[in-house]
């Protein structure tokens, strides 16, 4: 009899037990293999993607694995006069596809020297980094950094954690990034893959190390294209674009054309669809029906044609979008949002139309405001009580569309709840090190749930902060130099170039109670 089936679930990741030549060896024979030896078996394809050579050599080293053993020979000879760094990333898997828990770097040379220049640092996002590869390029003064043409000079991987080391690079200043690699080219990927700008240049010595932060974020390097144009009635037109509109309404009434054989017709208001930000929708003359038009939105250089419609516009507005969502239990005590209709709307007094009530009784004055012909905006001008549970209502019955069509309903109503800060906790602390007088912002996320809710408090003066309103849980903390001073971190941008907000992470995982205050967290600059 064989020995039983199952046992426990092999989740302990390869480690390299051994290297021939050792790293750090000098004097090495130009033409000697690397070979790894391993703590189990490795999945050999996964050597291949995750191998690192600098300098990059001219064709794809050759690898032979064998069970716990891969050795590499490299197409050119081991250099005399710099350090070679070969390098296995944490793609490399065990049979169970166990992920290396860190990247493996060897370093050699035919010469007498080794270089000792080191970049660590931390790729930061709301998703799964591990694997992430992170590039240097050296810089030069044309320096061009596009790593979609252009690979790096050195190449490593993420850790689970982020966490990633650049090693035996000579001295020199490097301009580093970072991205997916989901095609496995070792090249970004525009569209498709996220990608990390720095906030600086990376200067170092043969024997220095530095450290830097990573944010990697998607970048929507598309632009929205004009899909359809189509005509529901005698006075809209909507317009179907390939992605999110970001256009101005108010500048597409003034540069928008409508024509035919006869001449132009008018367009009176334009906004984006409340509930699809993909939809423009433009209010018009009234259109002849049968009759063909052409529709031009400039910069785009294209004709659209589009076919009229007699059919006059008879549908009354509806609510079709609104924030905070129905029965939302995170509002603060000066709650706010909006209201979308499916239509534009002829101005009316916002005032006699909303109604905030808390706990049923307690009526809660607003201030509201025209976000665009299709959106009202609102704001409780009074602080609610923490736990009230809210309601507001919109009479719909004196509401009526640019067509002076009445809404098909009488009223509609939303209902949320004011947060109870005492069910909540607190974290506080210091941001070290920031230069002066730069605005700095501190950031709370959510290791658990929704990774991307995070919570930002501006430091004072003196770095001192303080986030409040958190859930309990794990939380990691992050700061960065708003030097926009826009509340939100600047990512950069490829072209044309421009570094990222600085920024830093603490490192340790800050735990958040039900009304406790986690104090003491200080965050550094380096």
């Amino acid at each position: 009899m064989g020995p039983p089936a199952g046992g426990p679930e092999d989740r302990e990741p390869p480690r390299v037990e051994a290297v021939n030549p050792p790293p750090g060896s000098t004097g090495v024979d130009p033409q000697t293999s690397i070979e790894f030896t391993f703590s189990e078996p490795v999945n050999p394809g996964s050597v291949g993607e995750a191998l690192f050579v600098t300098p990059p050599p001219a064709r794809k080293p050759r690898i032979r694995v064998r069970g716990r053993t891969a050795r590499i020979r490299l197409p050119d000879h081991i250099p005399a006069d710099r350090t070679l760094v070969v390098s296995l990333g944490t793609g490399v898997t065990d049979l169970h596809g166990n992920r290396l828990a860190e990247s493996f770097a060897v370093a050699l040379t035919a010469g007498d020297r080794i270089d000792q220049g080191r970049i660590a640092g931390m790729v930061f996002a709301p998703e799964p980094v591990q694997g992430i590869l992170v590039g240097a390029w050296p810089v030069s003064d044309t320096l061009r950094i596009d790593p979609a043409e252009e690979p790096p000079e050195y190449l490593t991987q993420a850790g689970a954690e982020g966490a990633y080391l650049l090693e035996y690079m000579p001295s020199g200043s490097y301009r580093i990034a970072c991205w997916d690699d989901r095609d496995r080219d070792r090249c970004y990927a525009p569209g498709t893959d996220r990608l990390g700008i720095p906030w600086r240049d990376v200067e170092i010595d043969a024997d220095s190390s530095s450290w830097l932060a990573l944010y990697l974020t998607r970048r929507d390097t598309a632009i929205a294209r004009l899909l359809v144009v189509s005509a529901p009635d005698s006075r809209h037109l909507i317009l179907r674009f390939s992605q999110t509109v970001e256009l101005d309404p108010a500048e597409v009434v003034k540069t928008a054309a409508i024509s035919d054989s006869s001449g132009q017709i008018g367009i009176t208001e334009a906004w984006i669809d409340a509930a699809d930000s993909a939809r423009l929708v433009l209010y018009t003359d009234e259109q002849a029906g049968g009759v063909e038009y052409i529709f031009t939105l400039p910069p785009d250089t294209g004709r659209y044609t589009f076919t009229g419609r007699e059919t006059p516009d008879t549908t009354g507005p509806k609510v079709s979008a609104y924030l905070p969502v129905d029965r939302a239990r995170d509002q603060p005590e000066q709650p706010e949002g909006w209201i979308g209709f499916n239509d534009g709307l002829t101005e009316s007094d916002l005032q006699v139309c909303i109604r905030l009530t808390a706990n049923d009784t307690v009526s809660v004055p607003v201030e509201t405001s025209w976000m665009g012909p299709n959106i009202v905006g609102w704001r409780a001008v009074e602080l609610i009580k923490p736990g009230a549970v809210c309601s507001l209502s919109f009479d719909l019955l004196d509401l009526r569309d640019l067509s002076g069509n009445t809404s098909p309903d009488s009223s509609w109503e939303v209902g949320f709840t004011v947060i109870d800060p005492a069910d909540m906790g607190t974290i506080s602390g210091v941001v070290a090190g920031g230069e002066t007088g730069v605005p700095v912002m501190a950031v709370a996320r959510p290791l658990e749930g929704r990774r991307d809710r995070e919570t930002s408090e501006p430091a004072k003066a003196d770095g001192s902060f303080t986030i409040g309103r958190l859930r309990s849980g794990s939380y990691l903390v992050w700061a960065y130099e708003d030097s926009d001073q826009d509340r939100l971190y600047g990512f950069g941008r490829l072209s044309p170039f421009q570094f990222a907000e600085r920024l830093t992470v603490c490192s340790d995982t800050v735990q958040v109670r039900e009304r406790w205050e986690t104090g003491g967290i200080r965050i550094e600059f380096r």
